[in-house]
Parts: structure tokens; C-alpha cells; sequence
């Protein structure tokens, strides 16, 4: 076993934040579950790490997209909303969530049904030893 440094990992972290903001009202997942319904389920919130740039060995600033899986484009907004104000409010343990620099986008998708709503912010990470 050796010790080696990697880029340090904000979807975690800004999972379990939202989790524990929403509670049992939202379902959160890195990737759409095979077993999720639009029409069954409570809304989805996907936590996505879409790269950035790196300062080696020191830091990474992902840019995370959050999307709203949800049955009607109103409410798949109003969750993006409120998701990305409890975000922004923070702090998320070990990671810095940017103020500026936030995108945000609405769409379908033809695979689930769902409205989606999505938005980015930047996050910054430390790098980190783990043993492989």
C-alpha cells in the first residue's frame, strides 16, 4: 500500500449538506437512480462534478451542477431555487462554495419525463492523501 495526493472530491460533501437541508423531501444522487419515477417519487437533485481547474498540489475548483429532476417546470424552478440558496448560505464542510461566476438552465428530459432545472457554482477543494 502507498500513500498518494489526489484532487480532493466536493460532490460528497455537497450531497450530505443538501441531504440533511431537505430532509426527506427531495431525494439526492450523483446520478439519476435506476429505480426513480417522475411521477412516483419525491423530486431528484443530481450532484454533478463537471472539472475546473487545478493548482497542484494545493487545491481543484470543480464546477458542481445541481439538477432538479421534478413533475412540472415550476416546481423543478422553485427547488433550484431553494436549493441554490441553502447552497450559497453554507458553509459546506470542507468545501468553499464561490459567490460569483453561478449559471443556471431549464430543460426536459426525454429519458425520465422530468422538468429539469439545473445551476453551477464553483467549488473549491483541497487536495488530499489517501492510501491506494
Amino acid at each position: 500500500m502507498a500513500d498518494v495526493r489526489v484532487m480532493g472530491d466536493a460532490v460528497p460533501p455537497v450531497k450530505a449538506y443538501l441531504e440533511q437541508w431537505h430532509g426527506a423531501s427531495v431525494r439526492i444522487a450523483d446520478e439519476v437512480p435506476d429505480d426513480w419515477d417522475v411521477d412516483t417519487d419525491v423530486p431528484l437533485i443530481v450532484v454533478a462534478d463537471d472539472g475546473g481547474p487545478t493548482l497542484w498540489p494545493v487545491w481543484s475548483k470543480p464546477l458542481v451542477r445541481c439538477t432538479v429532476y421534478a413533475h412540472g417546470k415550476q416546481t423543478a424552478k422553485d427547488l433550484r431555487r431553494v436549493t441554490m440558496g441553502a447552497l450559497l448560505a453554507g458553509p459546506v464542510p470542507g468545501v468553499h462554495i464561490g459567490q460569483s461566476g453561478i449559471g443556471y438552465t431549464d430543460a426536459r428530459d426525454p429519458d425520465t419525463g422530468a422538468d429539469l432545472a439545473s445551476f453551477t457554482v464553483t467549488a473549491t477543494v483541497r487536495t488530499e492523501v489517501i492510501t491506494v
